[in-house]
């Protein structure tokens, strides 16, 4: 897999949306991606992503911002626990990764396109 954006899924499944993947030249507001539940959209900008990794983090960032918005998270009031937080949004991930298969194995596919850190030393 040489070029991620070539790869990467036109659709994904989220809760009860499903949600089109636009690769833009230019995302208006300096955003380097934006998801929009209203227009059911993930938007990328293709113009920053140099990098596979940074590609696939925008790409699960903007994902993570469709589960929270249709798992009804929107409207907690502040000072919910951060453990809430992070069930809710493992079990929509969950369910984005057993729907969309596709999307997965792009993820990890675009994800060993770059360097791996090395974990190998000690340390002293």
């Amino acid at each position: 897999m040489k070029n991620p954006f070539k790869t990467l899924p036109g659709k994904i499944t989220v809760g009860y949306q499903t949600l089109d993947i636009d690769v833009l030249d230019v995302i208006p507001a300096n955003n380097i991606g934006g998801y929009s539940g209203q227009h059911g959209r993930i938007s990328i900008d293709r113009a920053y992503h140099g990098k596979p990794e940074e590609l696939a983090n925008t790409v699960l960032h903007e994902v993570l911002h469709a589960c929270f918005h249709t798992s009804g998270l929107t409207g907690l009031p502040p000072g919910e626990t951060e453990e809430l937080t992070v069930t809710v949004l493992g079990n929509a991930l969950t369910q984005v990764f057993r729907d969309n298969p596709e999307f997965l194995d792009w993820v990890s596919k675009t994800l060993a396109l770059s360097a791996k850190p090395d974990c190998s030393q000690k340390q002293k």
